[in-house]
């Protein structure tokens, strides 16, 4: 095979093959983006004067296992925990769900919300001003925020 169809062939098959490439080793290594993010959202007041507050944690882990995070969100009304499987490209983690912490589809109430390798949210990595934030970008995260939300590395 001449050079020039060898590298027709190889930029053909480049996405193919990248697509059997386990979650979390296109693009960026999952190591990169290893660590804890967070973000409260303060929502308001009930008419009873209560504050609305939910905070939202994603734990990334490093290494290659397929399920690379754990997405949480506790606070008022609210306490969900989620386990993803992770695909990184470029500037940005996706987190895909997998599961339930019991290893099941259904939340503790038996509602399936979310089928497996349904995307969930990603996180965008911004930074201006030599300042570094996460910019959330929700998908199909069972949330209503209509502003723009960014994380925090905390760990």
């Amino acid at each position: 095979m001449n050079r020039a169809l060898a590298i027709v062939v190889a930029v053909i098959l480049s996405p193919a093959l990248l697509s059997h490439v386990p979650a979390g080793a296109q693009g960026q290594p999952r190591d990169e983006w290893a660590g804890t993010y967070e973000y409260t959202a303060s929502l308001g007041r009930t008419a009873g004067g209560t504050g609305i507050v939910v905070n939202y944690t994603i734990e990334v882990t490093s290494g290659n296992s397929e399920l690379g995070a754990v997405v949480e969100a506790s606070g008022y009304m609210t306490d969900d925990k989620l386990r993803c499987e992770t695909r990184t490209q470029g500037n940005r983690i996706d987190f895909h769900f997998h599961s339930y912490p019991d290893g099941g589809t259904a939340n503790a109430y038996g509602v399936e919300l979310y089928r497996k390798g349904d995307l969930l949210l990603s996180l965008e990595k911004v930074v201006q001003q030599k300042r570094t934030r996460y910019r959330v970008l929700w998908a199909k995260y069972n949330t209503d925020f209509k502003k723009r939300v960014f994380f925090r590395k905390t760990a």
